[in-house]
């Protein structure tokens, strides 16, 4: 389970564009007061048995916050 806190505000940064990287989600929020990333360490979900349904979760919950949300592939 992902819990999303110190998010930024929807209204601010309205788009949300997640990366899977090796050892983190990268989430890119952007709009027109810039940028801001966070990155979310992969140690810090815990067990990562299904990483693809994890970040599913996140594009979705993410969603369902407001954000118009896009996936980039891994590499």
């Amino acid at each position: 389970m992902v819990r999303l806190m110190g998010l930024p505000r929807v209204e601010r940064y309205p788009i949300a564009t997640v990366v899977r990287r090796d050892d983190r989600f990268e989430i890119v929020f952007a709009g027109t007061h810039g940028g801001h990333t966070i990155d979310v360490p992969l140690r810090l979900l815990g067990a990562l048995d299904d990483i693809e349904s994890v970040e599913l979760r996140l594009l979705a919950d993410l969603q369902r916050l407001g954000y118009e949300v896009t996936r980039v592939p891994p590499t």
